[in-house]
């Protein structure tokens, strides 16, 4: 018998993912850590299973009621009966660093609802001396601010453990024998927080605008924001379809370049992310557009946390959904640092409103699998979706750290480019490029490169010169 504290129904935001899985529409996100101590199985038995009964979001799964519909949301979160060390936690050995084709392996990686096995998973990938240590997830759970978390919790564990002799659980979790030990579920955003109401006042206009037939959003955009959608078209390519092939790549910044250009942002009276995003849009249009849909428009999204507004909250938000996505329309520019301008004052307007998180309230009140499903074959995609979750200084009093990170995940229906950034406050600047396989094999025909090669590398030559190329 599960004990009611250990128990619940979903909310709102979790029905949104629980149709993103079933109908195979996202696969999941990870963050990968490197920590500066070689991890045993010894130790990571004890360490997961101290950090899983501190935390029972890591015990559970969404279970079906009665309806066989799996998208009527009849679901309970409880805990599963029982966690073997070998269900959670795969060794891999590899022979190259942390790369593109890890990434795109861990994005094969799926997780079952309604089911005894739990949604998440550790992929450690050894090479030579260095691991890389994957959390890997079901969106269903909690962002990715969560899984940067579970790095954080997982290295304090440890640290108080390091020094103990150890022998490997191969049982990390049983229901039944650690129930009484097993902290209480956390209540959700949504119960905790007004983080999702809707406040309904002018701000909601263009919130509602979006609910509206096409000719009103467009004479909303067009008197409102200078949009004409029937003079500039919106950049499609492949219209959404139920499983996306996503391909990755990588582009780095040192620590010392990474200092060293935020530091000129903050001269500048700007941050890397307005920055980052109008980088981005400038080289979509010369780098890969052309030999696709030629100039076009963009819809940018921003992922940005709520987190933000309630750090008196921190230790109940950790490992919840606290998420949502600012969005702009951005048209062809020739003056970058007047669209970083543009970007940064829409995201501030967005932030202080409060505006992009009332999207999400208006889960509550829609047919969720009907909007989702309702995407199969439009191409409803935002062109391009950017997720910087933070620098993270990940570090213990006996001088454990976490020394580099990554964010990647699938694309699922949210966008034709797709950038998850990460960082520590010691070690490098890491972005993934992620992008529909559609581009992939689109090749510029003056130099026979791909035009995903060319724009990542033009990518990092840019973030470190435009700041001073436009002084």
């Amino acid at each position: 018998m599960v004990l009611d504290r250990h128990t619940r129904g979903t909310t709102y935001y979790e029905n949104n993912y629980i149709v993103r899985n079933v109908e195979s529409m996202y696969h999941n996100f990870n963050v990968t850590a490197q920590y500066n101590i070689k991890l045993t199985p010894q130790i990571l038995s004890h360490g997961v299973r101290n950090l899983i009964l501190n935390n029972p979001i890591f015990t559970v799964n969404y279970f079906k009621g009665n309806d066989p519909n799996p998208l009527i949301f009849d679901y309970t979160v409880k805990p599963i009966e029982k966690i073997q060390y070998n269900d959670i936690v795969e060794f891999e050995t590899i022979n190259h660093e942390f790369n593109e084709q890890t990434l795109k392996s861990l994005n094969l990686k799926r997780f079952k609802l309604n089911d005894q096995n739990i949604l998440w998973k550790l992929y450690i990938y050894e090479f030579k001396d260095i691991q890389y240590v994957s959390f890997c997830c079901d969106h269903v759970l909690f962002d990715a601010n969560g899984a940067s978390a579970f790095h954080e919790d997982l290295l304090k564990e440890i640290s108080n453990l390091k020094n103990k002799s150890l022998d490997i659980l191969d049982e990390i979790f049983n229901y039944e024998n650690d129930k009484n030990d097993l902290a209480s579920l956390p209540e959700t955003t949504d119960k905790l927080t007004n983080l999702f109401s809707i406040l309904y006042s002018w701000t909601n206009l263009q919130i509602w605008s979006d609910l509206l037939p096409n000719y009103i959003t467009n004479f909303f955009y067009k008197n409102f924001h200078n949009i004409d959608f029937e003079k500039i078209q919106l950049f499609t390519n492949k219209m959404i379809q139920r499983r996306t092939d996503v391909n990755y790549r990588m582009v780095t910044l040192t620590n010392n370049e990474s200092r060293n250009l935020l530091k000129k942002l903050r001269e500048r009276n700007t941050t890397f992310t307005p920055y980052f995003s109008a980088i981005v849009c400038e080289l979509l249009q010369l780098k890969v557009f052309p030999y696709i849909d030629g100039e076009k428009l963009i819809k940018l999204t921003v992922v940005v946390s709520g987190r933000r507004y309630y750090p008196e909250l921190k230790n109940q938000l950790k490992y919840n959904f606290c998420v949502s996505s600012c969005w702009m329309y951005i048209k062809p520019f020739k003056k970058l640092f007047d669209t970083i301008t543009n970007i940064g004052n829409n995201l501030k307007y967005d932030i202080t409103t409060r505006k992009p998180f009332q999207y999400v309230g208006l889960l509550n009140y829609i047919d969720i699998p009907k909007l989702i499903l309702g995407r199969i074959g439009s191409y409803e995609r935002s062109t391009i979706e950017v997720s910087n979750i933070g620098s993270f200084n990940f570090e213990t009093n006996d001088g454990l750290k976490i020394s580099e990170l990554w964010f990647s995940q699938d694309i699922g229906h949210s966008g034709h480019f797709v950038f998850s950034i990460t960082s520590t406050s010691t070690g490098s600047l890491h972005m993934v490029v992620s992008s529909l396989v559609d581009c992939e094999d689109i090749y510029n025909p003056n130099t026979n490169v791909k035009v995903m090669d060319e724009f990542s590398t033009a990518l990092k030559s840019r973030l470190l010169h435009a700041i001073d190329d436009e002084l």
